[in-house]
């Protein structure tokens, strides 16, 4: 019995051992199958991301197309209505947006302009935008946005003061304010060579400026002929003012702006100083003009004429440093208004020595003197520096300020706003706006002459300010 369960018991055991190898072999197996299938799934589940992220980036990017336009136009929004010199409320700001859109209609019968609005604000106008550029052309979404931002920019009061700039307006803007022209070149309008000596552009000078005023008072000459003339004597005119002084012709040769600041005598007594605008180099010119003709005139030199007719203004920054060259340090010289604020400014700068000599001022306005000019004659006139004679100022009285955009709706162009930052205040408390500044003289009454006498006695004086007024 024994050897019999031996044996049963030898047979058995091999068939318990692959019992048991079959039942460790289908863990791993298994395991094996459970680790592809996980792995499947990982990749299945990745490359699903990916495709997912893809279309959610293309709809982001599309949706980023669409609402970049939308983001511009809010952008312009925001800056007129934080930085306009007027209070402007929600409903009237969204209402110029919305009267820009159907006028651009008008032009662009395919924009569909959505029939109701939720609000009347910032989110409404992104919510208009959207609508209407999603239903537009590529070049279509640039033309309306750009068209609308540029259309409610230029109607906001004083109409056409603010302004929509490009790249190039931005430009055109730093060349009006440095009293560059790229258009001119003061040289070839002497015909002469940017090496030529200060005698030859004297001579030359002299010889147009005899030709062209002949040409002028010839009454056998056209119309036509006479403008051109004029056109040309004014070229002349500015090269006399920039290339004769060798300070003024390095800049002009170097960067192009020319001067703004031009004196010349009337007999031994009487300075005749133009200042053709107030650019950010104004200031200085002014002083070292002035320190030259103190050192080098004699004591016989006692009369002032400034003249500011024509004066476009320009940059604000200098007035307080220039108005204290005639008044003096920390004294109240003007302010300005914004949205229900206002603003006073003093002086910065300490009197000019070399204006002391000067006993008897007369400022020269007129009706095109406009903007940061006009508050320098208030000031100086308030102060009572002088004697202020002409016509009523142009009544320009904003002060506008660059605001660049962060949202643009092209590569290759770069937008901003010029937009009225603040307005000035002259005479009685009144906006200079629309007002003007009064000159203390009108040249413009009939009986100019005899305010000219009650302000000015020496005749020296008079028949200069007489002589300079109706010479042009």
């Amino acid at each position: 019995m024994m050897p019999n369960q031996q044996s049963e018991n030898d047979g058995a055991q091999p068939a318990q051992a692959d019992k048991s190898a079959g039942i460790k072999i289908l863990p791993i197996i298994t395991i094996i199958i459970v680790v592809i299938i996980m792995v499947g799934g990982i990749v299945f589940l990745a490359n699903r991301s990916q495709t997912t992220n893809s279309n959610t980036n293309t709809e982001s990017a599309q949706t980023a197309e669409k609402n970049k336009y939308a983001e511009f136009i809010a952008e312009t929004y925001d800056v007129i209505q934080k930085n306009f010199w007027d209070v402007l409320i929600d409903e009237n700001l969204f209402k110029l947006y919305k009267l820009g859109t159907e006028k651009i209609k008008e032009e662009m019968p395919e924009i569909q302009i959505p029939e109701t609005i939720a609000s009347e604000d910032k989110g409404g106008l992104k919510e208009m935008v959207t609508y209407i550029v999603n239903n537009l052309e590529d070049d279509q979404k640039k033309y309306y946005s750009e068209r609308l931002a540029a259309i409610v920019i230029n109607n906001l009061t004083p109409f056409s003061r603010s302004k929509l700039y490009t790249t190039r307006g931005q430009q055109e803007l730093t060349n009006r304010v440095y009293n560059i022209d790229p258009a001119a070149n003061l040289y070839d309008a002497l015909g002469v060579s940017a090496s030529a000596s200060a005698k030859e552009i004297t001579q030359t000078i002299e010889q147009q400026n005899k030709e062209l005023n002949q040409l002028i008072e010839d009454e056998s000459q056209t119309a036509e002929a006479k403008e051109e003339a004029q056109q040309k004597l004014a070229l002349v005119n500015r090269a006399q003012e920039t290339l004769l002084n060798p300070d003024d012709r390095l800049k002009y040769d170097e960067q192009g702006i020319e001067s703004t600041v031009y004196a010349n005598f009337i007999g031994s007594t009487i300075l005749h100083l133009k200042i053709k605008q107030l650019s950010p180099l104004t200031f200085d010119d002014f002083q070292k003009e002035m320190n030259k003709i103190d050192e080098e005139a004699n004591n016989s030199l006692d009369k002032l004429i400034l003249d500011f007719r024509g004066n476009v203004g320009g940059s604000f920054d200098i007035l307080p440093n220039f108005l204290g060259l005639f008044i003096g340090s920390n004294q109240y010289a003007y302010e300005w208004y914004q949205q229900g604020q206002y603003a006073p400014f003093k002086t910065t700068a300490n009197k000019l020595n070399s204006l002391a000599r000067y006993k008897e001022i007369v400022i020269l306005a007129d009706q095109d003197t406009q903007s940061s000019a006009e508050v320098m004659i208030f000031t100086l006139k308030k102060y009572n520096i002088g004697t202020l004679v002409g016509t009523t100022t142009k009544g320009w009285g904003t002060i506008e300020k660059v605001f660049p955009l962060e949202n643009q709706i092209t590569p290759d162009e770069t937008y901003s706003i010029l937009l009225v930052h603040h307005v000035t205040i002259g005479d009685n408390s009144q906006p200079i706006e629309s007002h003007g500044i009064e000159p203390m003289v009108n040249m413009a009454s009939e009986d100019w002459q005899a305010q000219l006498a009650e302000y000015i006695d020496v005749s020296s004086l008079k028949n200069a300010v007489k002589d300079i007024w109706f010479e042009e």
